[in-house]
């Protein structure tokens, strides 16, 4: 019975607590799955893996913690979003990112691109000094198209960026 009990407290201490990033290519993974690590201390990266293991959807946030009744949204300095970005998301591998599109209203949702991939991120108005979270959508057969990306009949999702 304690056994049993020990098996059910470490499942929910999995479950509730991300895995530290490993070492490997953190945007390769278990098909059709969605993990969460901690790439940063207080930072966390959620990876939707497609159906061939590679991934077709990234978030990064910091780390909530809803139990501290002092908690209020965190942000992420934009300094290093920018660094995990790079890390992420090679020149080599995916080209420069470039603006796309920017609207600010009481928050700022940023969009920008690069090769076959659209990044939102969301972070407080001008001057924009924290990020509250970044969304990255890969754009690639399996994945579903990124919101916001039409695709016309026939045409191959990696040729429209």
């Amino acid at each position: 019975m304690r056994c049993l009990a020990g098996l059910a407290l470490l499942l929910v201490a999995t479950a509730a607590f991300p895995q530290t990033a490993p070492e490997t290519d953190i945007l390769r993974g278990r098909a059709d799955t969605y993990e969460k690590f901690e790439i940063r201390p207080g930072i966390t990266l959620g990876v939707q893996y497609g159906s061939d293991g590679i991934a077709c959807h990234a978030d990064i946030t910091p780390l909530q913690r809803p139990l501290d009744p002092s908690w209020r949204r965190d942000t992420i300095p934009v300094d290093t979003i920018d660094s995990i970005l790079d890390e992420l998301l090679p020149t080599e591998a995916y080209g420069k990112r470039t603006p796309f599109f920017v609207e600010c209203l009481s928050l700022c949702m940023e969009v920008w691109q690069a090769k076959n991939v659209t990044i939102r991120i969301g972070d407080r108005p001008l001057p924009r000094l924290e990020v509250e979270e970044v969304e990255i959508e890969f754009d690639r057969p399996p994945c579903p198209p990124p919101l916001g990306v039409v695709h016309k009949k026939n045409e191959s999702p990696s040729t429209n960026h």
